[in-house]
């Protein structure tokens, strides 16, 4: 806690955080209030950033993968990563691969 800073009171008062919060307790609970709310703002934020970090990558995902699949014509299941596996999820959403077997009975994908 820094005791260091001053404030002005109401009455043009110069005092330190605890003075000020013992002579006005209602503007310590409104900081309060107005401290936590921004937090809730920030935290919010923060998962929408996340959420388009993630479907950003996930996009590129889907375009090396896309090629990778142009090239191989054919790519095993178990041999994606996680998050491989998403972009190839999504590709199957949007119509793109489907899901198969290959001559040896792998499961895999393969571009539609």
């Amino acid at each position: 806690m820094d005791l260091t800073k001053i404030y002005l009171d109401y009455f043009g008062n110069k005092c330190n955080i605890l003075n000020m919060v013992k002579r006005h307790p209602e503007w310590a609970a409104n900081r309060i209030q107005e401290g936590e709310m921004a937090i809730d703002k920030l935290t919010k934020r923060e998962r929408q950033v996340n959420k388009m970090k993630i479907n950003i990558a996930l996009t590129i995902f889907e375009n090396k993968i896309y090629e990778r699949l142009k090239q191989e014509k054919f790519i095993r299941w178990n041999n994606t990563l996680p998050i491989e596996t998403r972009a190839l999820n999504r590709l199957f959403k949007k119509g793109l691969v489907v899901p198969c077997l290959d001559n040896e009975g792998y499961k895999g994908w393969k571009i539609i």
